[in-house]
């Protein structure tokens, strides 16, 4: 099965992320009002953090396992692709 990512595909994956990130941020605030706590900005910041700079880690542990890999060459056209550059699409259309 392949999946091209096209910028109609890629803008609803985008809209798809923002309305869930929304609906977290909404469930949050009303969790946070019912227990009457208030929020807590720096801990957010240092979670934010970490998350980015795992999500800036990805494209070189995707080229470390890609390297690891072997591929047998086999009739046909070549890809017009890379093995790392298939791998992060296929991360992409998973994720």
């Amino acid at each position: 099965m392949h999946m091209r990512i096209t910028k109609k595909v890629a803008r609803e994956l985008v809209d798809v992320l923002e309305e869930s990130r929304e609906k977290i941020s909404k469930e949050a605030k009303e969790i946070l009002k019912k227990v009457g706590q208030t929020y807590d900005f720096a801990e957010y910041e240092r979670q934010r953090k970490k998350v980015e700079d795992k999500i800036n880690n990805v494209p070189s542990l995707i080229r470390e396992a890609a390297s690891t890999i072997t591929i047998a060459k086999s009739a046909g056209r070549p890809k017009k692709l890379n093995l790392v550059e298939r791998t992060h699409l296929f991360f992409l259309t998973r994720v």
